[in-house]
């Protein structure tokens, strides 16, 4: 991934994956993660669910305000800023992206790095991680225009 991430930057052209290959590896992703249940877990969501529905309409809202703001500040494009800042693991966000067609590198590295930079996933912490990246580009772009306007 760091290697593709890395060619793609330098501008060099790469051959897209097959359709079938992204097909097949949203297939096979997604009978792994069906195959993680079990009827201990459907009883221990039972109990809760209160909390899984609070904590998910939370870190939903979450992703969303802060893909908002990505795309606002970063000037990326919405998609590609929704997918990036929304909770899930590299490997389906950038499916994802390749599949609606958002820009898979920029995906992939910012939940590489937002997976990178703890081993928990806490919602605030994730968005304290992004709202730095938004204020860093923002304080970059503001200095190096200034620099160069001089």
């Amino acid at each position: 991934m760091i290697t593709v991430g890395a060619l793609r930057t330098a501008g060099l052209p790469l051959k897209e994956l097959p359709r079938w290959l992204v097909l097949t590896t949203q297939i096979i992703l997604g009978g792994y993660l069906g195959t993680t249940f079990t009827p201990e877990m459907v009883v221990t969501l039972k109990a809760l669910l209160l909390p899984i529905i609070f904590f998910s309409i939370f870190v939903v809202g979450n992703g969303i305000i802060i893909g908002l703001l990505f795309h606002h500040f970063l000037k990326w494009d919405l998609a590609t800023s929704l997918l990036a800042t929304a909770a899930g693991g590299v490997t389906l966000m950038t499916l994802t992206a390749m599949e609606i067609g958002a820009d898979p590198v920029r995906v992939s590295i910012m939940h590489a790095l937002a997976s990178a930079k703890s081993t928990n996933n806490y919602a605030y912490i994730n968005s304290t991680y992004y709202l730095l990246i938004i204020l860093l580009v923002i304080c970059y772009n503001f200095f190096s225009s200034a620099i160069f306007n001089l």
